[in-house]
């Protein structure tokens, strides 16, 4: 098994750290941006000194709650500390993650992600279908508990220190997995999980939603399950998104069998739990995975929607993208981007009516298909494009674009 040794130096070299600050101020407030970059030379050599030295600690985090698509806290870090995470994350973490992990653990890494995910699924029915000329089979779905809340801090050390050899490196993941032991941190995180009914952080669990770090650790903690379900379990058609994952087979005794055997795996070697989510079902009635639903039709065909959850955070956020517009809290370019981005996402299921009518909507409701104000001034309107002969899966090459009119 190859090991990580002697990388920590790259984590204070100026080029790695100036590239993750590049990469680190895109979408970040204007306010941390300009307040680091008054001094960007001597902030990046001071962050580089402390790592060399090996004094680096980290700072306070800021505390907010979201609610959509679920109430969760999110801890974020100081901006120096993102910019640390961040070339952790690309000189270190990417690296051991991809030598680590089964190719169909698809979440975080670069070259995978949900676009992988979906191809995967994709071939692991079309592959079932032509092997068994049926869509009679099931599906076995799990989901983990309160994740990122459950993940044991000692377990987690100990498998980077199987993999990780360099001392400094495991020292400086240490301080960042134990960075939310502060006493007085604790005491306000969990002032706000009894309002918001959110599962707490303790000491010896549970890693920050909010830190890149903690999705690399996410990737990692399960890897040795997914060994176990492709080498013991003996399942060819298999497919991990952090803390979510599937397995397909003819058998539902099987499968039954399987849930068990994972079920007492993560209880034992993980500290975690199936929730309640986790089930089987008839492969014909659909599964959803990275917020699609996926259907095997009895003639072999795949039928891909978005997931009801899907469109209904997309509702939500094209109302709010329109009512932002139209007060001139942001402008339609930021806005624009924003949406082509899910367009982009969506496109890959059967959803041209889905995306037609929310760029309808959005267009309806901040008001940019009045006449008058085309007339008046140049304005963006988005649009959706596409053949008519585009209904299919494999023909849903809709292009999105903003059209810029007088």
């Amino acid at each position: 098994m190859k090991t990580i040794k002697n990388e920590y130096d790259k984590l204070f070299e100026y080029k790695n750290l100036y590239e993750a600050y590049k990469k680190v101020q895109i979408g970040k407030s204007k306010k941390e941006k300009i307040e680091f970059e008054k001094n960007l030379l001597s902030n990046i050599s001071e962050i580089a000194e402390e790592l060399e030295k090996e004094t680096y600690e980290v700072e306070n985090y800021r505390l907010f709650i979201v609610k959509e698509p679920k109430i969760r806290l999110i801890m974020s870090m100081a901006y120096r500390d993102k910019i640390i995470q961040r070339c952790l994350c690309d000189q270190i973490l990417s690296k051991l993650i991809k030598s680590k992990v089964i190719y169909d653990n698809v979440a975080v890494q670069k070259e995978k992600g949900t676009g992988l995910g979906i191809k995967r699924i994709k071939q692991f029915l079309r592959e079932y279908y032509n092997k068994n000329k049926t869509n009679k089979g099931y599906i076995l779905k799990c989901d983990i508990e309160k994740y990122f809340y459950n993940i044991n801090h000692k377990i987690l050390k100990e498998q980077l220190v199987r993999y990780i050899t360099d001392k400094k490196l495991n020292s400086l993941l240490e301080k960042i997995i134990d960075s939310t032991k502060d006493e007085k941190l604790l005491e306000k995180t969990n002032q706000i999980c009894e309002t918001y009914g959110i599962t707490k952080i303790t000491k010896e669990k549970g890693l920050p939603i909010g830190n890149m770090t903690s999705q690399y650790f996410g990737v990692l903690y399960m890897s040795g399950l997914d060994r176990y379900i492709k080498e013991e379990l003996k399942i060819k058609y298999y497919t991990r998104y952090v803390d979510d994952f599937i397995l397909i087979h003819e058998d539902k005794e099987y499968l039954r069998n399987c849930r068990q055997q994972i079920q007492k795996y993560v209880e034992e070697k993980l500290e975690l739990r199936l929730n309640k989510k986790t089930m089987i079902s008839k492969m014909e009635e659909g599964v959803s995975y990275i917020g699609y639903k996926f259907y095997l039709t009895n003639t072999g065909k795949i039928i891909m929607k978005l997931s009801k959850r899907n469109k209904k955070q997309t509702k939500k956020k094209i109302k709010k993208y329109a009512e932002e517009l139209k007060k001139g809290e942001k402008d339609i370019k930021e806005i624009s981007e924003k949406i082509k981005s899910w367009i982009n996402h969506a496109k890959q299921g059967n959803t041209y009516k889905l995306r037609k009518n929310v760029i309808d909507m959005f267009n309806k409701r901040s008001g940019r298909e009045n006449a008058k104000e085309k007339e008046q001034k140049r304005v963006y309107i988005i649009r959706i494009t596409s053949s008519p002969r585009n209904t299919s899966s494999t023909s849903n090459n809709s292009n999105t674009n903003i059209h810029e009119q007088k």
